[in-house]
């Protein structure tokens, strides 16, 4: 994640899905945690309860320095 958050432009931004059974295991809670700590902002979409199984994506934003 320090990879890319350093080559990231300073408006820049990540993106990945996650599903949502996944949201209260360890190693998801661990990915949000890095998450935060590399970005200004963190914002979950909606829950997309057509995709088998739920999923939502994650868009980090602003990488801090």
């Amino acid at each position: 994640m320090d990879a890319t958050a350093a080559v990231l432009a300073p408006a820049g931004a990540f993106t990945a899905f996650t599903y949502l059974h996944a949201v209260p295991l360890t190693p998801a809670r661990r990915f949000r945690e890095l998450l935060a700590s590399r970005f200004e902002e963190v914002v979950p979409s909606r829950t997309i309860w057509r995709n088998p199984p739920p999923a939502f994506v994650l868009h980090a934003r602003r990488p801090r320095p």
